[in-house]
């Protein structure tokens, strides 16, 4: 019976992890330093030839503030990262993605939880299976 319960654990712990990725979606920058205010978009499936990610790009407007745009992007296949776009009279001064559930915020540590369940995995796999 313990093996069918870790089974289980181990199957629902792969469903959760492949959901849809979500990420921050601020086209004109983020307002205030309240991420639970910022609004979020789910990037959607994605084709079999591209990768979904979550940008950041700081872009340098002269006489203005530097804005921080935030947004689902595609990688397409064969190309290693995303690459920004500048606007007339823009300058990109920086373009990381990512890609975890609101990850292109501003300098804040996510929790990964597929990090977590590679540790935790192994260890239940080796109380329920290791006589």
């Amino acid at each position: 019976m313990a093996k069918l319960i870790c089974a289980f654990v181990i199957v629902a712990l792969m469903a959760v992890t492949a959901n849809a990725l979500k990420c921050y979606e601020c086209p004109l920058g983020c307002q205030g330093t309240d991420k639970s205010k910022w609004p979020t978009q789910d990037c959607g499936a994605t084709a079999a030839n591209s990768k979904k990610v979550c940008l950041r790009q700081v872009v340098t407007i002269p006489g203005s503030p530097d804005r921080v745009t935030r947004k689902c992007a595609i990688i397409p296949d064969g190309k290693s990262k995303y690459e920004c776009v500048d606007a007339p009279h823009e300058k990109t001064t920086s373009c990381d993605t990512c890609s975890d559930d609101l990850c292109n915020s501003a300098g804040s540590v996510t929790f990964s939880f597929l990090a977590f369940a590679s540790v935790i995995i192994p260890i239940l796999a080796s109380k329920f299976f290791v006589h």
